[in-house]
């Protein structure tokens, strides 16, 4: 997860203060910017956990749904 967490932080604030500008009054032309940077943000978040993310270790045959829970199901 430490390779990938600062592309996901600063997507995730980019985003964020996409979806607040228009309640911070902020002007059309860098809401326009904002929206031009968040799907940049985006693009390059998923690059990079495609491409240095983790795999998981757990299979979905051995009954592992969820990555992040123990138990088996189903």
């Amino acid at each position: 997860m430490k390779p990938v967490a600062l592309s996901i932080g600063i997507s995730g604030a980019l985003v964020l203060l996409y979806a607040a500008a228009p309640a911070l009054g902020l002007g059309y032309s860098l809401v326009f910017l904002l929206f031009l940077m968040a799907n940049i943000g985006l693009f390059w978040m998923v690059c990079r956990i495609l491409t240095k993310g983790e795999p998981s270790t757990k299979t979905w045959d051995e009954g592992y749904r969820y990555d992040d829970i123990d138990e088996k199901l189903g």
